[in-house]
C-alpha cells in the first residue's frame, strides 16, 4: 500500500511540473491571445480605412469651415457676369416692390428702339433713357469686376454668403457718400432680387428674359419724349 500511494505522488507532481513548463501533452487548458481570436487586417485594408477616415474629416471641415473670401468673390463674379450677359442678350426688367417705385428696362441691342434699349418709369409719369447698364442690379457688380480686371486690379470687397437663401450681402465704399450696402439673392445661378439696404425703395425683383409688350412701352414712350426734348 506505502509504494502504490509513493507512485501515485509521483504522478502528481510530475504532471503539476509539466502543467507549469507548458510542455506539450500536459493538460492544462490553453488561453487564446486577442490576436488569435480576432481576424487579420490586411495593410492595405487598415490603409483604405485610414483614406476614408480622412476623406469624412475633410469632408465635415468643408462642410462646416466659412467660406473665403476669395471664394466668395469668384462665385459672386461668376453670378454677375451671368446676370448681366442674360439681360443684355435676352432682356431684363427690375421692378420695385413698392407700389410708386420705378421698373428699369433693358431690351436686346438688336431690339433696339431708335438705338436705345434702356429706360426707366417712375410713377405717375416719368420716363426717362438709361444711357449705362451699371444702373440695373443686374449689371452694376458685372461693369465693376470687368473694369477693374481690365485695368489689372483687383475688387476690394467683403462679401458674406447666406448659404440657406444663397444671399450675398455686398458692402461698397463709395467715399463721399458713404458706405452702400446691398445683397442680391441668387435663383439658378441668377440674380433674383437686390435689395438696396440703405434706401427705402431699395429691393427690387428681377426678371431675366423676354420683356413684356407693357415694359417695352416705356422704352417706347421715353425714346419718344426724348425726341421731343
Amino acid at each position: 500500500m506505502r509504494l502504490v500511494f509513493l507512485a501515485i505522488g509521483m504522478l502528481i507532481a510530475l504532471s503539476l511540473s509539466a502543467c507549469s513548463s507548458g510542455e506539450p501533452g500536459s493538460s492544462s487548458t490553453s488561453v487564446e491571445t486577442p490576436s488569435q481570436t480576432q481576424p487579420q487586417v490586411s495593410p492595405s485594408e487598415t490603409q483604405a480605412e485610414s483614406e476614408i477616415d480622412t476623406e469624412d474629416q475633410v469632408q465635415d471641415s468643408e462642410e462646416t469651415s466659412p467660406e473665403s473670401q476669395e471664394s466668395l468673390i469668384d462665385s459672386f463674379r461668376e453670378v454677375t457676369y451671368a446676370s448681366c450677359e442674360k439681360a443684355l442678350a435676352e432682356g431684363v426688367v427690375e421692378k420695385s416692390v413698392e407700389p410708386e417705385g420705378p421698373v428699369l428696362v433693358i431690351i436686346p441691342e438688336r431690339e433696339a428702339i431708335a438705338g436705345y434699349s434702356a429706360a426707366y418709369f417712375l410713377p405717375l409719369s416719368t420716363y426717362e433713357l438709361i444711357f449705362e447698364t451699371d444702373v440695373f442690379s443686374s449689371c452694376a457688380l458685372a461693369d465693376l469686376f470687368s473694369l477693374s480686371e481690365e485695368v489689372g486690379q483687383e475688387v476690394k470687397l467683403e462679401i458674406t454668403h447666406d448659404k440657406q437663401t444663397n444671399t450675398f450681402l455686398v458692402p461698397q465704399d463709395l467715399g463721399e457718400w458713404g458706405i452702400s450696402a446691398t445683397s442680391y439673392e441668387v435663383a439658378g445661378d441668377l440674380i433674383a432680387a437686390a435689395t438696396n439696404l440703405n434706401a427705402e425703395t431699395g429691393r427690387f425683383l428681377i426678371e431675366s428674359g423676354q420683356v413684356s409688350d407693357a415694359d417695352r412701352a416705356i422704352i417706347q414712350t421715353s425714346v419718344d419724349r426724348f425726341s421731343q426734348e
